[in-house]
């Protein structure tokens, strides 16, 4: 009791409300500014008020942080000695919104000086254009545009091309902006496989639910001979997943968790019967059947369309 109030100090109660702020980050010049001593660091540290994350960088009360936590306290372990970071490549992406999977680790910042720190991707550049930098829940991150660019050197095409559609689904993609940050970033790498999936974009992109959804279509568009589909169209007064209209041909792809009790599979076999009835092919796969042999579901769809 007597350490709880030794320690329930007005710069504690500032430092509780930037942690909340920070979710539990703070960097050891935020706790000078705060009024703390090195010293005083120290012992919050050995308290265990503090906690060391990277050099100059602490988790306040707890190291549970959540992955925005771990984002940015990567960003910040990168401007140690000066200079600028930011979150970006597949990082930048998940804060966003526009993958639908992708790997938590390691985590990728920009940064003008090169650091080595565990769980940490930095890559290195000269400098960072303001325009290409905005702050999403305090952290530091790439726009959207610019995350495109860094992803379309380290990314599959057709994850890439994924990645358009579902920012537009979003609201969050402009050609305007997008062309603009080209225009500032010449002799990219990733310029090339960039120009090259957004001649591919249509005013139509995808609608997708789910990820096992998105993982058929990225199997899909490997195969460049069959057809796209409709998305998430209404056939026959039933919604179905994917649709080729021209050779009446439905793929319905299931998903353990909607598609695993009594009723979820009478329901989808009253719904095929109907469109079977009415005269479509209709090929419903299972996520078990999809994810060991995505390969023979392609060939039986491709035999259903006579391609």
């Amino acid at each position: 009791m007597q350490l709880a109030t030794a320690y329930a100090t007005p710069v504690d109660a500032r430092l509780a409300r930037l942690a909340a702020r920070q979710h539990g980050v703070v960097s050891r010049n935020q706790l000078r500014r705060l009024g703390l001593t090195d010293n005083q660091i120290s012992r919050r540290a050995r308290l265990g008020r503090l906690h060391p994350l990277y050099r100059g960088v602490y988790a306040v009360g707890h190291v549970r942080l959540t992955q925005r936590g771990c984002w940015l306290a990567a960003v910040v372990a990168c401007r140690s000695g000066g200079g600028e970071s930011v979150l970006s490549h597949r990082a930048a992406g998940q804060l966003h919104g526009i993958l639908r999977s992708a790997p938590s680790n390691p985590i990728d910042v920009i940064a003008t000086r090169r650091h080595q720190l565990p769980g940490v991707r930095c890559h290195g550049v000269r400098g960072l254009h303001p325009d290409d930098i905005t702050i999403i829940d305090a952290i530091p991150v790439t726009t959207v545009h610019r995350a495109f660019l860094d992803l379309a050197e380290v990314m599959h095409p057709l994850r890439l091309f994924d990645a358009f559609e579902l920012s537009i689904r979003l609201q969050q993609f402009d050609l305007t902006e997008m062309h603009a940050m080209l225009a500032r970033n010449p002799g990219r790498h990733g310029l090339k496989p960039l120009q090259e999936q957004l001649a591919r974009l249509t005013d139509a992109p995808a609608w997708l639910d789910s990820r096992l959804e998105a993982e058929f279509l990225f199997r899909l568009r490997q195969h460049p001979d069959l057809p796209e589909p409709l998305t998430h169209q209404v056939v026959e007064g039933e919604p179905v997943d994917f649709y080729w209209p021209d050779d009446r041909v439905v793929l319905e792809i299931d998903g353990e968790f909607y598609h695993s009790l009594p009723r979820d599979r009478l329901n989808d076999a009253r719904r095929d019967d109907k469109l079977t009835l009415a005269g479509y092919a209709v090929l419903r796969v299972s996520e078990h059947d999809f994810k060991n042999d995505p390969e023979r579901v392609i060939a039986e769809l491709r035999a259903l369309l006579r391609r």
